[in-house]
């Protein structure tokens, strides 16, 4: 009796050991590169991702995509689907939403042989937005307002004209 209990703990310990074995030898998806371009996008741009993964039975990659501004990041998330393009190469667009975000952070989500696994996040900085003129349009615009220079002008010639008349009644 001893020796059939101690022989169906052996097989169930063999079991129990090739079956752990076959978890650990399924291939884990390597997120070996990604890249974007532009390289120094601006808020509101359009980018594009490029990711080389390899592993087996990659069935789904997303790109998540959250824009910040410093510490703050905006709640609404995008959630995109990455296309592949070629062996091991996925691609895919994704545009901007917030005109005042400083920072893009990112991510992979990869589905392989029905597991999910998520990369390492990486952030990105984006450039001060211009104008077609090349002027930054995050700073201080107060006196570059159209028309700022007139109102000075105006108020100049009425107190002028206003001290003229008031020059001429006491004569």
């Amino acid at each position: 009796m001893d020796n059939k209990i101690s022989l169906v703990v052996v097989l169930c310990c063999i079991i129990m050991f090739l079956s752990l074995n076959i978890v650990v030898a399924s291939e884990t998806p390597v997120v070996e590169s990604i890249s974007y371009s532009p390289e120094n996008p601006s808020p509101g741009a359009t980018l594009t991702f490029n990711a080389t993964i390899t592993g087996s039975n990659i069935s789904s990659v997303y790109l998540i995509v959250e824009e910040c501004k410093g510490d703050f990041c905006f709640a609404d998330k995008q959630n995109i689907t990455m296309n592949a393009t070629d062996n091991d190469m996925y691609q895919t667009e994704v545009t901007l939403k917030h005109e005042d975000a400083t920072t893009v952070r990112y991510y992979l989500i990869i589905k392989s042989n029905n597991i999910w696994y998520e990369d390492t996040p990486h952030e990105l900085d984006l450039s001060e937005k211009t104008t077609p003129n090349g002027n930054d349009t995050t700073g201080d615009t107060s006196f570059n307002t159209p028309g700022f220079e007139l109102i000075l002008l105006i108020t100049a010639t009425i107190s002028v004209l206003l001290y003229s008349i008031m020059r001429k009644k006491e004569k």
